[in-house]
């Protein structure tokens, strides 16, 4: 268990029924010596990679256990959507206890990109934001519909050329049909991507692409390798 100092008492706690579980300080972690490249070991598609806890379908808190081929699957599956390249910036915005953190942190290190942390002070100040994105020359960007909203109007007040961003991915609620002819009358090069998923399907599952309005009732198609499945989010697999 990776923990820090002054955050172990709740976990202590949690282990006292346990047997076998050894806890890792980062400070500890971080002065161990290992290599930078490869470490040689083996992983399987079917091993467990992450678990991100939601609410999910149910209202009731549970674990959701992913492996590394869903993954996969889904990083690359950004990586082409998204059409993230060598030398692109991809700006992670959400905190690390929710799913999308995942893409947002790794995807564009697996094809020679950056990423660019953005702390949640920043976030909330539109103007620190706005001026994190130029500066950090951000080619990729996902927030919630209702944030861009936010960074829409500050544009439009305080004009800023963006000239890297290429791409805005907006997820986690409904993208209105207002927001979206907002958007590409200010905008109409920067590509808007509406994407859709669940936490047990690593995480998204459909995304809807172009630089149109989306189509009533739309929620977009399959990525790649995924099965069909129920899209109802009350019988989420």
């Amino acid at each position: 268990m990776l923990t820090e100092p002054g955050a172990t008492t709740t976990l202590d706690q949690a282990l006292d029924s346990l047997s076998g579980v050894q806890t890792l300080s980062i400070d500890a972690a971080y002065e161990e010596d290992h290599a930078d490249n490869d470490l040689g070991v083996g992983v399987a598609p079917d091993q467990l990679a992450y678990i991100y806890f939601t609410s999910g379908s149910t209202g009731e808190p549970k674990g959701a256990m992913c492996e590394h081929a869903g993954m996969l699957n889904h990083l690359y599956a950004k990586i082409d959507d998204l059409e993230i390249g060598e030398g692109q910036v991809v700006a992670q915005t959400a905190r690390q206890c929710f799913d999308i953190s995942l893409w947002q942190l790794v995807s564009a290190l697996l094809v020679g990109g950056r990423t660019l942390l953005i702390e949640q002070e920043a976030i909330l100040d539109v103007h620190r934001f706005v001026d994190k994105i130029v500066d950090g020359r951000v080619a990729v960007l996902q927030v919630v519909p209702s944030y861009l909203e936010i960074v829409l109007s500050y544009v439009e007040q305080h004009p800023r050329q963006m000239s890297d961003l290429r791409c805005v991915s907006v997820t986690g609620e409904a993208l209105k049909k207002e927001l979206t002819q907002r958007w590409f009358a200010a905008q109409p090069k920067i590509k808007l991507v509406n994407a859709y998923g669940l936490t047990e399907t690593s995480p998204v599952l459909t995304s809807t692409l172009g630089q149109k309005e989306p189509k009533p009732g739309s929620i977009g198609r399959p990525l790649p390798d995924v099965a069909r499945t129920n899209t109802d989010a009350t019988r989420a697999p």
